[in-house]
């Protein structure tokens, strides 16, 4: 599952800082939980990850493994985007190609959706995600925050409300999960920052009747920029 990798999903990879330059960030962490559609998705302990971003011009490419730390459970995305530049909004429309070991599953998602500077402080943000495997949409509605606590301090936050058709369930449709993120960032130099983050997931309606609850976990990584 693509969705919601991690605590890394609440900082946006970065877009090229230069016209024209190739930008690249490397970004490890480690997750108590693996989480996805308000789901932990392995039966037990947390995931290592590694994150390779590649940007030029409005063109992304992202490389993405995950590796369970007690669960024998190994992901590879990757993923093609396209992040036009519009003023205050920002679209987005990516294809992901997906292999989940053991076992050798393969999916392709295909996802569009963009962020609106309504604020400096307030960004709304929707996306849709197709899973071919599954046949079904997952939407996620989304209001972002970003907090300069100092010149090298910041805080990230975001609440999300996700909605499943078919793409985690096919046994319900509707309001799957609502999810606080939160992450602390210091930037330790010009081309190094670290994070933590913390995680609340509230199960809605399509988590419960998959016999899920509540969650909480946090993360720790890197995140280096060349």
């Amino acid at each position: 599952m693509a969705i919601q990798k991690g605590f890394f999903c609440t900082l946006a990879l970065m877009a090229p800082l230069n016209a024209g330059a190739m930008e690249f960030q490397l970004v490890p962490a480690w997750d108590s939980q693996y989480v996805s559609q308000g789901r932990d998705q392995l039966s037990e302990g947390g995931l290592y990850s590694l994150d390779a971003y590649f940007a030029k011009g409005n063109w992304g490419l992202d490389l993405w493994q995950g590796r369970g730390d007690q669960t024998d459970y190994r992901e590879t995305d990757a993923t093609l985007e396209y992040v036009p530049a519009m003023d205050k909004l920002t679209p987005f429309v990516s294809l992901t190609r997906l292999r989940i070991d053991p076992g050798r599953d393969y999916d392709t998602e295909a996802a569009l959706g963009g962020e609106f500077l309504f604020k400096p402080w307030l960004i709304p943000g929707i996306e849709a995600t197709y899973s071919h495997q599954a046949g079904g949409t997952f939407v996620l509605l989304s209001l972002r925050t970003v907090k300069a606590l100092s010149k090298t301090v910041s805080v990230h936050a975001r609440l999300s409300q996700g909605l499943d058709y078919g793409y985690a369930s096919s046994a319900h449709d509707g309001p799957n999960h609502r999810q606080l993120d939160v992450t602390m960032t210091w930037q330790y130099a010009p081309q190094l920052s670290l994070f933590i983050a913390g995680h609340q997931s509230w199960a809605g309606e399509d988590v419960r009747r998959d016999g899920g609850g509540d969650l909480s976990w946090f993360g720790v990584g890197l995140n280096g920029y060349f």
